[in-house]
């Protein structure tokens, strides 16, 4: 997507969020600051969904907003809006001549009117819902068209929803964070587990190397390493209902 069809959709949000002049110059500034980036590395890539690059700049700006820190939220809030927009459009690798046709066309004034930015953009906001988990089901969907019409439609949807998330509620749902504690707690006694597991299993193998020593490799291997990754994550890595809660508590800043 192009400059004008990426600030289009910025400055639409902006009107919709109320930002001041000062805070919506940052946020255009930042939606096209990837191209920036393109022109010193070719190799970063927009054309792809950067899921990771998307979701990381997504959770600095919550971080930023939770801590009042406008400038830093919408610095990262327009670099990941800028690689989600990018990745509805066919990659220049691979579509070269439908790329550059769609890019010219997104630009086209009467098709960003056409559109319907604002309408597009006040279903985003009524769609949203603050949680990480909310953004990572929306990039999940995101996908390349040929339409450009459509792909302006759901880059404004999409952008308006993923930034509503971000300046949501500051307020965690109720028993988030007893949930979160208590579910930490259990985390803790579960890596306790894990470490005593594995200095057991360590005395196990220093024991059975001194018996068997033309096996010590082999049971230094087993019993030192092999054992203990086995173990933490049968205790710890496959926690996922403590990682789940630890994520959407760290998008409300009580983690």
């Amino acid at each position: 997507m192009r400059r004008r069809a990426h600030t289009r959709i910025a400055a639409e949000l902006s009107r919709k969020m109320r930002l001041s002049k000062e805070h919506e110059k940052i946020l255009l500034d930042a939606i096209l600051e990837p191209d920036r980036w393109r022109s010193r590395n070719f190799r970063v890539s927009h054309h792809y969904l950067q899921y990771d690059i998307i979701l990381s700049h997504l959770k600095m700006a919550r971080k930023a907003y939770l801590e009042n820190n406008m400038p830093s939220c919408l610095y990262h809030l327009g670099i990941a809006l800028h690689f989600l927009q990018d990745a509805l459009i066919p990659s220049p690798r691979e579509f070269r001549q439908a790329h550059d046709r769609i890019e010219a066309r997104t630009e086209d004034p009467n098709l960003l009117h056409e559109a319907g930015l604002r309408e597009a953009i006040d279903v985003g906001f009524k769609t949203s819902f603050p949680s990480p988990k909310f953004i990572e089901r929306a990039l999940l969907k995101v996908k390349w068209t040929y339409d450009e019409q459509h792909i302006i439609w759901k880059a404004a949807v999409l952008s308006a929803s993923i930034a509503a998330a971000v300046f949501g509620s500051r307020n965690p749902p109720d028993g988030l964070e007893e949930e979160y504690r208590e579910l930490k707690k259990r985390h803790n006694r579960r890596i306790l587990a894990a470490s005593l597991t594995s200095l057991l299993s360590a005395a196990g193998g220093s024991f059975l190397i001194l018996q068997f020593s033309e096996f010590s490799i082999l049971l230094f291997l087993l019993f030192f390493l092999f054992m203990p990754l086995v173990i933490f994550h049968k205790f710890v890595g496959s926690d996922f209902e403590f990682y789940d809660i630890e994520e959407e508590a760290e998008w409300y800043g009580i983690a």
